[in-house]
């Protein structure tokens, strides 16, 4: 049972004993979870969040030391947080199933077993795109919050972080990547971090030999554009007399 894909489902079985009195169950239920920390919040303040809840065995009653098997399954939604991809465990990522009994109107909420979420095939495409962009995978974890205008049913959804490889590092602090997954739809947000500061494309082309020299800039003005090929805007005339001044038609002899 510790392996799936959203929208798979997980099998396995669930075994229970009886202690020294026979006792009525209520029920048995299989319930997903995992740790998601405040909007905003920092990696350490989270708390548990259920992703799914189903009833897998209902009412019975079970004798003194009797022992019972039951095989289950439990549906994996669609927006379940991954916990595996590239091969390895997502840092930060933890996704249980909890093993809920009702007996004698109590529920034992103890049994709590790690397990594995795959990507989708169309998941898994975006992340390898994203390797072969040179992009590298740092952590991943769950947020509390909604995104807007997409058709998100759970009210928290995880995040994918990754640092840019070479060709986007001039520009991109890290890209952060949400899935939002439906029965006919998978829904992809991106967050980029990008760097503020001057373009290096435009400081080399500046200087590029095959770019043609500016206009001249005429005394006491500054121009605006750098390699440019058009030539600078029209301008007011100088504030200096001696520019202004018509020139003197020579005296009769």
């Amino acid at each position: 049972m510790s392996r799936a894909k959203p929208g798979g489902t997980f099998k396995g079985t669930v075994e229970v004993t009886g202690g020294d009195h026979q006792v009525s169950i209520g029920y048995i239920a299989l319930v997903l979870v995992t740790d998601a920390r405040p909007q905003g919040g920092l990696p350490g303040q989270t708390s548990t969040v259920e992703i799914h809840r189903q009833r897998v065995v209902e009412g019975f009653t079970l004798a003194a030391r009797e022992r019972r098997i039951f095989d289950i399954t439990c549906d994996v939604p669609m927006e379940t947080p991954l916990t595996r991809a590239f091969g390895q465990p997502l840092a930060g990522m933890n996704v249980g199933l909890r093993t809920e009994l009702e007996v004698a109107r109590e529920v034992d909420r103890t049994d709590l077993d790690p397990v594995q979420v795959d990507p989708t095939p169309a998941q898994q495409h975006i992340l390898d795109t994203l390797t072969k962009l040179g992009f590298q995978f740092v952590k991943a974890d769950v947020e509390r919050g909604r995104l807007r205008g997409l058709p998100q049913t759970l009210p928290f959804y995880q995040e994918i972080e990754f640092l840019p490889g070479t060709a986007y590092a001039a520009h991109l602090h890290n890209l952060q990547v949400t899935f939002v997954g439906t029965d006919r739809k998978l829904h992809v947000v991106m967050e980029l971090d990008r760097k503020v500061g001057p373009s290096p494309t435009a400081t080399s082309s500046a200087a590029s030999p095959s770019t043609p020299p500016p206009s001249p800039t005429p005394t006491g003005a500054a121009s605006s554009r750098t390699g440019s090929p058009n030539p600078p805007p029209a301008r007011a005339p100088s504030s200096n007399p001696r520019a202004t001044l018509p020139r003197r038609p020579p005296l009769p002899r």
